[in-house]
């Protein structure tokens, strides 16, 4: 997605697993949520080995409120895995069939949704919705939902997830 120095900020090319954005439907933040603190934990560590940990870069994460509605985006984060915010999918995606992904099989048998017409599946953003129950997403069809039609407890939502890594010397 980008490239400064020696660091490039990069992107699963398919949503890897499906998990509710939070345990509980409540108002959530991304700093709040049980889905963050999974990504940086037990995700990172059972995906990633200890060598590629350590080219890991955590990132200060911005989470600003809904550009729409205001809705709280909560404090900003330390993050070594994350999501994007509604305004970086569209400044990396510019157009829905860039912003289209497809699960794989592991993330359908763990309860993705699977657009059946086009092979695609809705995926998590980072930004709240209209109300702080709710989280944005991009929708199978390559939409970004802005109002964040998502509840935070909704288990089918795909997990792309987006880190910063080193390279070279």
């Amino acid at each position: 997605l980008k490239v400064e120095d020696n660091q490039a900020m990069i992107i699963s090319r398919y949503c890897l697993d499906a998990r509710a954005y939070h345990t509980d439907k409540v108002p959530m933040t991304w700093g709040e949520c049980t889905l963050r603190t999974w990504l940086n934990d037990t995700f990172m560590n059972e995906i990633f080995s200890a060598e590629e940990i350590e080219t890991i870069v955590p990132k200060t994460i911005v989470n600003n409120d809904n550009p729409h509605y205001g809705t709280e985006g909560g404090e900003d984060t330390t993050d070594s895995i994350f999501f994007l915010s509604d305004a970086e999918v569209s400044e990396f995606f510019p157009d829905p069939d860039s912003r289209r992904a497809q699960p794989t099989a592991y993330a359908v048998a763990q309860g993705a949704y699977l657009n059946t017409k086009n092979g695609n599946t809705w995926w998590w953003l980072r930004t709240p919705g209209v109300r702080p129950v709710d989280v944005c997403g991009v929708s199978a069809y390559g939409n970004v939902t802005g109002y964040g039609s998502r509840d935070v407890n909704r288990p089918s939502g795909a997990i792309r997830p987006v880190l910063w890594v080193t390279f070279g010397d």
